[in-house]
């Protein structure tokens, strides 16, 4: 029902040259002052830092894999997420990702471009642990159309996506302030 509400609110906002390839954009739900939460998001995981050219899937936008499933070794263990929206479903202004309940080291990009991370490379300590983190989303790198977002999640230990929101870079502000 979810997925047919957003389809259908992509269809109203988007015009009809992005309209017939809805599916492609992730699913969102709004969570109020702008903000749109993603329901889903495609996966890859992977033993590599690469971005994954295949052996994507699409699954809940929350999702955890345990460490024995993903080869309990010390190898540092890579979930690979990608968040696609339309420019467009957000109102004017700055905008930014607000992400909770990651676990261990993230780093963000958009469209390509590395904006934000929560460690520096190659630190084997774990800072992230579940803490809430606000991207800005640099205006010169955001598409007036579609734009993806990938959200690269490290760790030693399980693997673990939390939640993502999307909107007003002033609201989202307030949501970190409270946590």
């Amino acid at each position: 029902l979810l997925r047919a509400i957003s389809t259908l609110l992509l269809l109203l906002i988007v015009p009809p040259a992005l309209a017939s390839a809805p599916a492609s954009l992730n699913a969102v739900v709004g969570a109020g002052d702008g903000i749109l939460r993603f329901t889903d998001a495609d996966y890859a995981r992977s033993d590599s830092m690469e971005i994954p050219a295949a052996g994507w899937e699409r699954g809940p936008a929350r999702r955890g894999f345990a460490f024995e499933t993903t080869g309990a070794n010390a190898t540092t263990k890579t979930l690979w997420l990608r968040l696609r929206f339309d420019r467009r479903m957000l109102p004017p202004g700055p905008a930014a990702l607000y992400t909770e309940n990651n676990y261990e080291r993230i780093a963000v990009l958009l469209n390509g471009q590395e904006i934000f991370r929560n460690f520096t490379e190659g630190d084997r300590r774990a800072l992230g642990w579940y803490r809430p983190e606000i991207v800005r989303l640099p205006p010169a790198l955001l598409a007036d159309g579609a734009n993806e977002l990938l959200v690269k999640i490290e760790s030693n230990y399980d693997l673990v996506s939390g939640d993502y929101y999307l909107g007003p870079a002033a609201a989202l502000d307030i949501w970190h302030e409270r946590q």
